[in-house]
């Protein structure tokens, strides 16, 4: 394809040289007018095989063209997608969703439009100039010289002042990034907005970054206007005024003929057109490349979460959890240290603490949403560090407390619990969950789409849905994160049965502030710190007096206090 789109420089060079053959074959005959045919047949035919031969190269090229460039879009955007799913819980943690999408699309775009440049610019132009360099030899070597030279200079001045297109292209690139982030979580924060009232403070708040990114895109324009500023002089003085007062110099003196002149300006104003094209595309095409290394400074982080090379698919026949001498803190604190537990098959564990407790990192241990500093956690007897993520996480169903849910159609969400599952296995799934009921009343039914992040439904609607999804995965490990919080007692009771059903035969972790839901569990687990001080039934732990019955005894509307006891000494072993 790259070749074909050679037969542009072919046209270029070419049709000059017939034009001057033709005015000097002319020249040749004026006073034998009627040999034309006899004299230039040969030149009309050399015309008309190179128009004709241009015009179906391009046109292949063209079609070409139009059948490749999407599937690399496609094939960039989806590397650039799956790659990104890649990353673990703390990326996404730092990173605006809205910056990251934005990252991938301008990867894309630019990727393709610096593929563009260098196929229908760089390639023909480099081809043109060859081909004039070779014929301008044979007018004179001194105007081939003066091409030559100018052509040089002209394009190591581009190079020359591209890197600083580079350079200002990233940071536009960043802060235009974070800019279409910020707008994003502030669209995706709307009610927040509607509810305080806040429309004047966010519009203020996009307008600080939206400044930020004018001057920023206006000192990159800059950059790329001197450039340019600087081409136009030296084409000037090159080639408006070397090549072409040489030329007519030359035919003033008699080195040149008419059609060799007409022949020298066309090739030469060709050239200056393309070489212009290419060198104000340079600094755009570095402008291209920074945007590239900007999206994928952001994007192309390591996995710091990743399979080993031994890693093997886990298979969960029962759900037994064992923690072994677990260490793991943050840069800030250490949570975790030599913890040793173990979790049987089928109990039901009740997670409860205050706030900075590591309950919730206790469960994304589990899941490897990071990685432990000593120790092994096993999963029945397999160290889930030599598991498949994959494998592993589809052996636990997790509940959030906000369940994250897809503008797509119900059917479509519930079916993400298992995407093998069968309509009818969905249904079923929504039976159990006890969502089928309102899902039947809804105009669409299982089709209708929910809206993002399920906003068409009401929480506990939500809520029916994720326990639905539940139960279809079949996972033998379940996690509920406090799951039914955010409801009333009225929706809460109505869901716990729901609860109560999936929990049958699963090996279940419930982090709960609402203490009420957790009488029916096998064994409580109450962390401080990073560590358990006191494990045992609801009955038991009220019955010992310690830190759990004082949660019970001061917690308001079912819901914990806010701070640990002071006076509270522990007499636990966090050995279980």
């Amino acid at each position: 394809m790259q070749l074909l789109f050679l037969a542009w420089s072919l046209d270029l060079a070419l049709w000059p040289v017939i034009i001057g053959k033709l005015l000097d074959g002319l020249e040749a005959i004026a006073s034998h007018r009627q040999d034309l045919w006899s004299s230039l047949h040969t030149l009309i035919y050399y015309a008309l095989a190179l128009w004709i031969g241009v015009q179906i190269a391009l046109r292949i090229a063209g079609y070409m063209w139009a059948s490749l460039v999407p599937k690399m879009e496609a094939e960039v955007r989806m590397e650039m997608f799956e790659y990104v799913h890649g990353h673990s819980h703390h990326y996404f943690s730092e990173n605006l969703s809205g910056s990251v999408a934005y990252n991938i699309n301008l990867m894309v775009m630019s990727f393709t439009t610096m593929l563009d440049i260098v196929v229908t610019a760089f390639l023909p132009t480099a081809g043109l100039i060859a081909i004039a360099a070779v014929l301008f030899f044979n007018i004179s070597f001194a105007f081939a010289a003066i091409f030559i030279g100018w052509i040089v200079i002209h394009m190591y001045t581009s190079i020359l002042m591209a890197p600083a297109c580079c350079i200002a292209a990233q940071e536009h690139s960043q802060v235009k990034a974070n800019l279409q982030g910020s707008i994003v979580d502030s669209l995706s924060n709307y009610i927040s907005v509607k509810l305080f009232a806040h429309e004047d403070a966010e519009r203020s708040y996009i307008d600080k970054k939206q400044q930020k990114e004018i001057k920023v895109y206006q000192y990159s324009e800059k950059v790329s206007l001197n450039v340019i500023t600087w081409l136009g002089i030296i084409t000037f003085l090159g080639a408006g005024i070397g090549l072409h007062g040489y030329i007519l110099y030359a035919w003033k003196q008699g080195w040149a003929t008419l059609g060799e002149v007409i022949f020298a300006i066309n090739t030469t104003w060709s050239a200056v057109t393309m070489t212009w094209w290419v060198g104000t595309s340079i600094p755009q095409v570095f402008n291209l490349w920074g945007a590239c290394r900007q999206a994928l400074t952001t994007i192309q982080v390591a996995h710091d979460i990743v399979d080993s090379p031994e890693a093997v698919e886990l298979e969960v026949s029962h759900g037994e959890i064992a923690f072994e001498g677990v260490s793991f803190g943050y840069p800030e604190k250490q949570l975790f240290d030599n913890k040793t537990l173990i979790i049987h098959h089928g109990e039901k564990i009740g997670l409860v603490g205050y706030s900075g407790a590591g309950k919730t990192t206790f469960i994304q241990l589990i899941l490897r949403f990071f990685n432990v500093e000593h120790g092994r956690i096993l999963i029945d007897g397999h160290d889930i560090s030599n598991a498949t993520i994959t494998s592993l996480r589809k052996n636990i169903a997790v509940i959030p407390q906000d369940p994250q849910l897809f503008h797509r159609s119900l059917m479509d969400n519930i079916r993400y619990g298992r995407l093998e599952a069968t309509d009818e296995d969905v249904i079923h799934a929504s039976k159990l969950a006890h969502c089928h009921e309102f899902i039947e009343k809804l105009p669409e039914q299982y089709q209708t789409v929910i809206g993002k992040k399920g906003i068409k439904l009401s929480g506990g609607q939500k809520q029916r849905v994720a326990i639905a999804r539940a139960f279809l995965s079949k996972a033998r490990i379940l996690i509920l994160d406090e799951a039914t919080s955010a409801l009333d007692s009225k929706t809460e009771a109505e869901i716990q049965e729901s609860l109560n059903k999936l929990m049958q035969g699963r090996t279940t972790l419930v982090i709960a502030h609402r203490l009420s839901t957790l009488r029916g569990l096998d064994r409580i687990l109450v962390f401080h710190e990073g560590k358990i001080v006191e494990q045992g039934s609801h009955a038991a732990l009220i019955a010992t007096g310690g830190v759990y019955s004082n949660m019970w005894k001061l917690q308001s509307g079912g819901l914990m206090p806010d701070a640990f006891p002071q006076d509270f000494e522990e007499k636990t072993p966090d050995i279980i």
